[in-house]
């Protein structure tokens, strides 16, 4: 059940309710085409189409702060749920894994509690990784510099009551490429203005997304957000998102380029990342981002 992903990219899924090229200072971004986006993701599903439940060891993080209710669906079940999670969208099998829960209230949900899994090769490499085990992490094992868990890393979230499907993500654990000067000027001239206003099919021409490029990525998102609304039949996909402001509802671009010059001093545009809003049949939405520069997928 592998699945192949547009870019090796971050896609965000919020429930409610990859090709960069950089281009060199005298030429115009070259995007790839379509069928030059579709790369493999790096997952491993040893029985193709067929899932089994795996076997994983399971340990609570060592940054727990939030009691665990007596009530809720024990941690190792619910690395379970998230297992099968993972399967159904990226194609993983975790079988083998050592897999990290975190118990957490929501405050957007008070009294709404959710499980948070993190998927590790082993609990060595888990306690190798610092930056998730907080300074804790240090003091039990110090970094490793030469662990190198996975190429990419996954999580996911449920909700801690019913298994309810709330996040998951993939991300690439090499770091993004580092964007050596400063962009905020572009964005705060008269052109960047402008194009801060633009509507999404402007955006698209400005920075050479095809129709085509574009419908691919909406064909992999609606496959990804039908995994993720595993009991509901998805309705629509649609570019951009809203927000609440404290001025009212404001409709954010889907599209994101990311700006830079010319040797001339003319400011050009290369697709930076992708946001769409999934609904389904019973009106839940989820948010999707493709952040192409982070190099990382989450649905959340």
């Amino acid at each position: 059940m592998k699945r192949n992903f547009i870019l090796g990219t971050m896609i965000a899924l919020a429930l409610v309710g990859g090709v960069l090229t950089y281009a060199t200072a005298n030429a115009a971004p070259q995007l790839a085409n379509a069928e030059q986006l579709a790369v493999s993701a790096n997952v491993d599903a040893s029985q193709e189409g067929v899932f089994v439940s795996p076997n994983i060891t399971v340990s609570e993080a060592p940054w727990q702060f939030d009691e665990v209710p007596y009530d809720v669906i024990p941690a190792e079940e619910a690395a379970q749920i998230g297992a099968r999670y993972l399967w159904d969208v990226f194609g993983l099998d975790i079988d083998g894994k050592h897999v990290v829960m975190l118990y957490s209230d929501c405050w957007l949900r008070p009294g709404e509690g959710r499980w948070t899994g993190l998927i590790y090769n082993t609990i060595e490499d888990a306690l190798a990784t610092p930056w998730l085990y907080s300074e804790m992490a240090a003091v039990v094992a110090p970094v490793n510099p030469s662990v190198n868990p996975m190429d990419r890393m996954f999580n996911f979230t449920i909700d801690a009551a019913t298994g309810e499907r709330m996040e998951i993500a993939s991300h690439s654990t090499t770091p993004p490429p580092a964007i050596l000067h400063d962009t905020q000027p572009l964005w705060e001239s008269a052109k960047g203005l402008r194009i801060q206003a633009m509507s999404d099919s402007e955006l698209a021409a400005f920075i050479g997304l095809t129709p085509a490029q574009l419908d691919a990525y909406k064909q992999e998102i609606t496959a990804l957000a039908e995994a993720h609304f595993n009991n509901s039949t998805l309705q629509s996909v649609a570019l951009g998102r809203n927000v609440i402001r404290p001025n009212g509802p404001m409709r954010l671009q889907g599209i994101q380029p990311l700006l830079d010059t010319r040797a001339d001093g003319s400011i050009f545009g290369t697709l930076s990342g992708l946001e769409f809003t999934v609904t389904d049949n019973t009106g839940r939405e989820a948010i999707v981002t493709i952040s192409i520069h982070a190099d990382s997928i989450r649905i959340w």
